[in-house]
């Protein structure tokens, strides 16, 4: 899928933000019990100053979680002995949080899992020099900024972190949520089912079998995500006349004009929220296009079941 302008929405940049999401949520809950959020939570608190200790609302509203999901989230937390609940001298109404010395430690392991797998998978070959720059820019805590939509009270230290910070970690939830309701409102579908559209309509008719590979999604998902394109009349599918279990994906006139609508639809949405300068977009494009290639080579390994 060819990128669309700047950097303002391009597949590659979709693929990399949907795919590092994918890629925290089932490592995290694979190899430390955790939810997408729940580590949130702790990366958060691991890099937030102690003293104070952050009071939950402002946690809340630093990762743009409601009320009632971010208690459920403690609650789990705290049940496991990774956070520890402190009342607030100066007001009792407020309540602080502060990671135990075994969510610390739990924390300080998980960061090096994930730093293990961005540095030999998802960022190999990626310019050191102008990744770190990029990571002290202030880029990604502008775009959580502009995701937010107002100043959060909670101060955190520029993260010095090779390859990530808990403001991307923020950011791949909060802009994936935000495409996801984009092509929900414009177009009645899913990301995935957009995603198939958007692919049919570079590249004509495609064998199923390169769509999950582009896509990076199981056979399942793909599978209903083109049953329900089918019986809109967006996607036609056809089998191979000398194997039946092979099917090829064509796009209708409508699955192609749908395409090309949400895809106006996600840039000007992104670009809204993701504007780096001029300068730096090329770049920043050519990142997304190399660290797309490292993911699609290993994308079987970490994101499936």
């Amino acid at each position: 899928m060819g990128s669309i302008e700047r950097v303002g929405f391009s597949m590659p940049m979709a693929a990399c933000t949907l795919g590092h999401r994918r890629v925290i949520k089932r490592m995290s809950n694979k190899r430390f019990g955790l939810s997408y959020d729940g580590f949130a939570t702790l990366f958060t608190l691991f890099a937030v100053a102690d003293d104070p200790a952050p009071c939950l609302e402002d946690l809340r509203d630093y990762l743009m979680l409601s009320r009632k999901t971010m208690l459920s989230i403690l609650s789990d937390l705290e049940a496991r002995g990774l956070v520890s609940k402190l009342s607030d001298p100066d007001d009792h109404r407020k309540m602080r949080l502060r990671l135990t010395s075994t969510g610390r430690t739990l924390t300080a392991e998980a960061l090096q899992a994930f730093d293990e797998i961005w540095e030999t998978k998802l960022c190999a070959n990626l310019p050191d020099e102008e990744f770190a720059r990029f990571m002290a820019s202030g880029t990604i805590e502008r775009s959580v900024a502009a995701l937010r939509g107002r100043d959060c009270p909670l101060s955190l230290p520029h993260a010095n972190r090779r390859f990530y910070s808990i403001d991307h970690v923020v950011y791949w939830r909060a802009m994936s949520d935000g495409w996801a309701r984009v092509a929900r409102r414009a177009g009645d579908v899913t990301m995935v089912e957009f995603g198939i559209l958007a692919l049919l309509d570079d590249a004509g008719d495609l064998p199923t079998t390169s769509v999950i590979d582009a896509l990076m999604v199981q056979r399942s998902v793909v599978s209903a995500c083109t049953r329900a394109l089918v019986a809109r009349g967006l996607v036609v599918v056809s089998q191979d006349g000398s194997d039946g279990r092979r099917t090829t994906l064509s796009p209708t006139r409508d699955g192609r004009a749908l395409a090309r609508r949400l895809k106006r639809e996600l840039v000007s949405f992104t670009q809204h929220y993701d504007t780096p300068s001029d300068d730096s977009a090329a770049i920043i494009n050519t990142w997304y296009s190399r660290m797309h290639a490292n993911l699609r080579a290993c994308w079987r390994e970490l994101l499936c079941e």
